[in-house]
């Protein structure tokens, strides 16, 4: 994972910095380009890196704190696992219902299969726009634009793409808006939800599902990739959700909760 946290920083399609840039703001607090001010926040990281990497602030050391925290995400011991193993009162009954949705009428675990809850894949399931008010952030649209108009298709600057921002996907309508499935466990603590964080809730997620499950398509954001339409993987496929589901659903995310790793070293 330590090797794994550098790669981001200077990524052209990530984070797209330098690492002069990053160790000249947790150093100085100075944000380059901008030169903008931030003595607060060169305190605090100065402080940290002092206590913990006796005070010297290089990509490694930075890589390596990332690592720590990233290795914190890394759970165990949660309900869901532990009904598993076969303690059957580690759920409770509005859990166990869930459960039973999730893996059976509303299809979730089609895309979400344990044991971290994600397929690995990327689909379009017509998330609602947010954050692309100002396309000119955005410069591979401009690419993706070029490369669609040869097929005949137009496509708006200021709509999220998804997977079709990579190169080699430019050319597939089935990449168009396309996100990686995210894993499911500790879900419950990591609001707001989707690649954007367009949905605050866990009830609003469940509500766009059953809006797809109606026919609705939010507008600009294309049509369902063939996966999601023939898999019929979204919630109340196969008849339609009930008031009651939603709730049961989201009392099973919460069994995914589990206890946070600490050893970090």
């Amino acid at each position: 994972s330590q090797q794994q946290a550098l790669m981001p920083v200077v990524s052209p399609t990530e984070m797209d910095n330098t690492w002069m840039a990053v160790l000249t703001y947790l150093q100085t607090g100075r944000h380059t380009p901008t030169g903008t001010m931030h003595p607060e926040r060169w305190a605090q990281y100065g402080e940290q890196f002092a206590n913990v990497f006796s005070g010297h602030i290089t990509p490694v050391t930075v890589s390596q704190a990332i690592a720590a925290y990233e290795r914190t995400l890394i759970t165990r011991d949660a309900a869901f696992d532990r009904w598993l193993a076969g303690e059957d009162s580690a759920l409770t009954p509005l859990q166990k219902r869930g459960m039973a949705l999730f893996f059976g009428r509303a299809n979730c675990s089609v895309c979400h299969p344990p044991p971290m809850f994600t397929d690995d894949a990327f689909h379009n399931i017509a998330v609602p726009q947010a954050g692309f008010e100002k396309p000119e952030h955005f410069p591979y649209n401009a690419r993706i634009q070029a490369a669609a108009a040869s097929h005949g298709w137009t496509v708006p600057l200021d709509v999220d793409l998804g997977r079709q921002e990579v190169p080699a996907l430019q050319s597939s309508s089935h990449a168009l808006g396309a996100f990686k499935t995210p894993g499911l466990r500790n879900v419950t603590l990591y609001r707001p939800y989707m690649h954007n964080g367009a949905l605050a809730t866990l009830e609003a997620v469940m509500q766009h599902y059953e809006l797809l499950a109606a026919g609705e398509r939010r507008p600009l954001v294309g049509e369902l990739a063939f996966y999601v339409r023939y898999r019929k993987a979204f919630f109340g496929a196969q008849g339609g959700g009930q008031a009651e589901d939603i709730p049961a659903m989201v009392a099973f995310m919460q069994a995914l909760q589990g206890t946070a790793n600490r050893d970090t070293d």
